[in-house]
This record gives structure tokens, sequence and C-alpha cells, in this order.
């Protein structure tokens, strides 16, 4: 492929990578711009490996090969710790006070049914949604669904209500 062709790609294509690095600088923690690059690499990867027979179009190859490749990335890639006098400490007890009070107050305005699908997200996050690796939350929110649904015998609107009340009372921002 000529080097105008794959300007050409590129220019069509660029939001989904940045679209992706930006869900998993999201997820993560890792920098934008480290994602960013490493989403530019995979694009010549799935530019390399896309294969026109296969009848699938190149944006959801695209997809796949960043999705992969970012999951691979974060997983192989420390996030740098930029104070180096915190190194000591759990991750824990590196959480902003403020933020963790606002949540504090927060969820304690919740109802019973919403604190305790709360509670079950920090209490037992890994074994109940068996986390291996980056999982998008929209997976997760299926996962504590059917959870909520088979195991507690909760109805499918208390569920849903639950979430939504979570949703519009937890939206923390810049904290």
């Amino acid at each position: 492929m000529r080097s105008k062709q794959i300007n050409k790609l590129y220019e069509e294509h660029k939001r989904i990578i940045y679209k992706q690095a930006r869900s998993f600088h999201n997820t993560t923690g890792h920098g934008l711009q480290d994602l960013v690059s490493e989403g530019n690499v995979l694009f010549m990867k799935a530019i390399e490996t896309y294969d026109e027979k296969k009848k699938i179009k190149f944006s959801s190859w695209l997809w796949r090969i960043l999705t992969n490749g970012l999951v691979t990335y974060t997983a192989k890639t420390d996030i740098p710790n930029l104070d180096p006098d915190l190194e000591h400490l759990d991750y824990r007890e590196r959480w902003n006070p403020l933020a963790h009070l606002i949540f504090k107050e927060k969820v304690e305005s919740l109802s019973e049914d919403a604190k305790e699908v709360v509670g079950i997200l920090l209490s037992c996050p890994g074994e109940l949604l068996e986390l291996s690796g980056i999982e998008a939350p929209k997976i997760v929110r299926g996962k504590l669904k059917r959870y909520l649904k088979e195991e507690s015998n909760w109805t499918w609107e208390k569920i849903y209500n639950s979430f939504r009340e979570i949703r519009e009372v937890l939206v923390i921002q810049n904290i």
C-alpha cells in the first residue's frame, strides 16, 4: 500500500484510534499520548494484517486489533508513579481525602438498594465479576445485574432503579 493510501485510510479512521486510546486512558490511568502512540503502531499492524477476502470492514478489523493490542500494552506496562515519596503507600492510601469524603456523603444519600449494589462492588469485585485484566464497564454492569437477579432474586425493575440512582447520585468529576 502506498503512503497516500495509508494517509487517506488514517484520516478516515483516526477517530477510532483516539476513541479507543481515550477509553483505555479512562479505565486504566495510562497516559493518553502513550496510548495514542501505541494505537498508531497498531493501526499499521491492522493495515498489514487486513485481508479484504474475509469480507470484514477495515474499521471493524482495526477496532479488534486496537482492543487486543491496547489490552496487551496496558497489561505489560506499569503506570509511572510521578511522586516517588508515595511508592511505599498502598494505593488506597493515595486517595484524595476530599474525594473520599464527597464519595462517602453521596453513598450515604443513596437508597438502601443502591447502597447494597455499591457495597457489593466495593467488597468483592474480583470474586464476583471474575476480572482478569481490563473489562468494559458495560460488561461489568451486565455481570452485576445477572448476579443481583440470580443470586439475590432482585426484580429487573429494582435493579434498573438502583443503577439509575447510582448513576445520577455518584457522578463525581475532576476529583
